[in-house]
């Protein structure tokens, strides 16, 4: 344990921290950096390092000398009996559908008849089944959080629980600290909990859980930050006694490392990094790219579109395929993911960077902040709505609709042609309040507010909605 150094500190919960190579990590890696400049210190509880899939040693070397680390293990176990009954419950459905009528196949309808119903009924099951098995799994480690700081919390040099997620859980260890310590509880939330839109193979019963934490949470909560203002328009309107405790913080752009020279070239390429997954449809960037090629009969020596990461399929469809039907195949250069030095260096050579879109419009992907320090045009498939689009308003940043394919390939075409003239963009970075830096300054901002009283406490709670959630417990997550 490294000592205090005599100044006022935070405990912060949180999963990912550094040396975690998780990207959900990183903010928190860099945000206890400048809250260490704006006086803090930190007792950061989260994922013992030996459990970690991955590790980043470097992280770790970023971090103030007086930053304690409490390594939590995550123990197995639990719901044993909640997992035989849905054994039970499989089983049954399944005897079900063999019980069918001689001579006709039991994976077939009958004739006029539907399957829908049974088949739903056990995606049901197993999306409930998948619930209780990740509110238990988080909430054994939550409670070790709990028990970790508590055995570490100092009143004469604590003055606030800090918590990040997801894993959301998190923030119910943190709650329940600040209950028992009286400390103000400041809530990060990188992605929504009961409002996340993207989410696969969940049902009701997950956000029934979600709503039910996350009330506890926010009702305790004297500061809540989010990662977009539509995020945090959005737990606005849905706790609005607390709306004036919600603030969206970005995560912003880092100054280091430093960027390598963008090499000279007279190649037009179009750049992404990052994963190619769910809703991020490569489809319409490689329709638009081909009307461009042939409206302007360039050759692969002049135009190129490359991408690097895990960025060989698209919804089980081989990303080279859907280029191929493109008409662009000759055109598109897929590499694997790389390191960071490398990743830059391929971002430094390209024209255009590209962000793909998604339909998560609360959320803004991160790469699009790395995107903002390089010389080059940005091309952002995004909605109008979106929080993406939002944070690019009043910037040279190209934003439009992934279903506008002839207003990418107008863009398209325009920043060839000037690039082809010799012209070159300015960095995004520079357009707006997008470091990091800045973004943690209003962070900590607010966060010596909430501990100076400067925020009152006078918000009545809302009421906990518990019908129906308790019901369907099990002992091991149910809350204290």
């Amino acid at each position: 344990m490294i000592g205090h150094s005599g100044r006022q500190r935070l405990i912060l919960i949180t999963y990912a921290y550094p040396p975690d190579l998780a990207v959900g990590a990183l903010r928190w890696q860099k945000f206890t950096q400048y809250g260490s400049e704006a006086g803090w210190g930190f007792d950061v509880i989260t994922l013992h390092a030996d459990q970690l899939k991955a590790r980043d040693e470097f992280g770790l070397s970023e971090l103030p000398p007086d930053t304690n680390i409490i390594g939590v293990r995550h123990e197995s176990g639990g719901l044993n009996r909640a997992h035989r009954a849905a054994l039970e419950m499989r089983a049954r459905a399944r005897h079900l559908f063999s019980s069918t009528d001689a001579g006709v196949r039991a994976d077939a309808p009958r004739a006029g008849e539907s399957v829908a119903p049974e088949v739903g009924a056990i995606q049901s099951l197993k999306a409930s089944y998948a619930a209780l098995h990740e509110y238990d799994h988080y909430a054994r480690w939550a409670r070790a959080a709990v028990a970790a700081a508590r055995r570490i919390l100092d009143p004469r040099v604590h003055r606030g629980i800090v918590t990040s997620g997801p894993p959301h859980m998190a923030h119910e260890a943190g709650r329940r600290v600040a209950r028992a310590s009286g400390l103000p509880l400041i809530v990060d939330f990188r992605d929504l909990w009961s409002g996340v839109q993207r989410l696969d193979s969940v049902g009701p019963l997950w956000y029934r859980f979600a709503e039910f934490y996350e009330r506890r949470v926010i009702d305790r909560a004297r500061l809540v930050v989010t990662t977009t203002e539509p995020a945090a328009e959005w737990l606005r309107r849905e706790y609005p006694a607390r709306a004036d405790r919600v603030i969206a913080v970005l995560n912003g752009f880092d100054d280091e490392p430093a960027l390598p020279a963008s090499p000279p070239t007279h190649r037009f390429v179009i750049a992404f990094s990052g994963s190619i997954y769910l809703d991020r449809s490569p489809v319409e960037l490689f329709a638009a790219a081909a009307r461009v090629v042939r409206d302007l009969g360039l050759e692969p020596s002049d135009f190129g579109v490359e991408f690097m990461g895990g960025v060989s399929h698209y919804n089980g469809t081989p990303v080279m395929d859907l280029a191929r039907a493109a008409g662009v195949e000759q055109f598109v250069q897929l590499y694997p993911a790389r390191p960071r030095d490398e990743v830059y260096k391929f971002l430094a050579s390209a024209a255009v960077l590209v962000s793909l879109p998604q339909d998560s419009h609360r959320a803004i992907p991160a790469k699009i902040f790395e995107y903002m320090r390089f010389p080059a045009w940005l091309l952002i498939l995004a909605e109008a709505d979106s929080a993406t689009a939002g944070v690019f308003a009043g910037t040279t940043a190209d934003v439009v609709s992934q279903h506008d394919v002839d207003g990418i390939v107008s863009i398209l075409r325009e920043r060839y042609l000037a690039f082809r003239a010799g012209a070159r963009p300015e960095p995004v970075a520079g357009q707006g309040p997008f470091s990091r830096r800045e973004q943690a300054s209003r962070l900590f901002s607010a966060i010596d507010d909430v501990i100076a009283g400067r925020v009152p406490d006078s918000s009545p709670a809302r009421a906990i909605a518990t019908t129906g959630v308790a019901s369907v417990m099990s002992s091991s997550v149910r809350p204290s």
